[in-house]
């Protein structure tokens, strides 16, 4: 008998449908993709949502200012000002366990593998690939779950819209496009 895994609800509605429920609780998730793809975006987003929640978690860049990202990031709704205060609880929450954790590493278009040292996803129990497809002269941003342990989950190609209440997942249509 499989036993069912409690989940960690990513705040994305379509995403945690393509996850039957969200991500496994304690898994460590690869958010990957080349620049401009939504990965800080996604991976904010999880944050407030998980706060809302009285989840814990944490976002280090090592290539952001945080002034930086939370000027970026205060244009989306599901970023108020009441959310602010959920750093102060990331930071007391940061010495219990039990943190579903995503990483996220930027790939250039031209990349082999998933992450750029390749330890990335050899370390994590998920990974979900964001990218970019030129289809008719548009450049849309697509994700995929490439892998997630402890769940089954779509492998299927979706379009990633980034709007004003956050990140909005379509399936991709089959035709013609390709991948810059």
């Amino acid at each position: 008998m499989d036993k069912v895994r409690e989940r960690c609800l990513t705040g994305i509605e379509a995403l945690d449908n393509i996850l039957n429920g969200g991500v496994p609780k304690g898994n460590t998730v690869l958010i990957t993709g080349s620049a401009g793809t939504g990965k800080t975006t996604m991976s904010i987003e999880f944050l407030v949502h998980g706060a809302m929640e009285g989840e814990k978690g944490l976002y280090i860049s090592v290539t952001e200012a945080s002034e930086k990202l939370l000027e970026n990031l205060i244009v989306y709704d599901f970023f108020s000002k009441e959310i602010m205060e959920f750093i102060l609880r990331l930071s007391k929450a940061l010495s219990e366990l039990g943190c579903t954790t995503f990483l996220v590493s930027e790939l250039l278009p031209s990349a082999k593998g998933y992450s750029q040292y390749g330890v990335e996803e050899a370390v994590s129990d998920g990974i979900i690939l964001l990218g970019n497809l030129e289809r008719k002269g548009d450049l849309l941003r697509t994700l995929r779950v490439v892998k997630m342990r402890g769940t089954s989950h779509s492998r299927a190609t979706y379009v990633l819209d980034i709007t004003s209440i956050g990140i909005l997942l379509v399936p991709l249509l089959k035709g013609g496009g390709e991948m810059v």
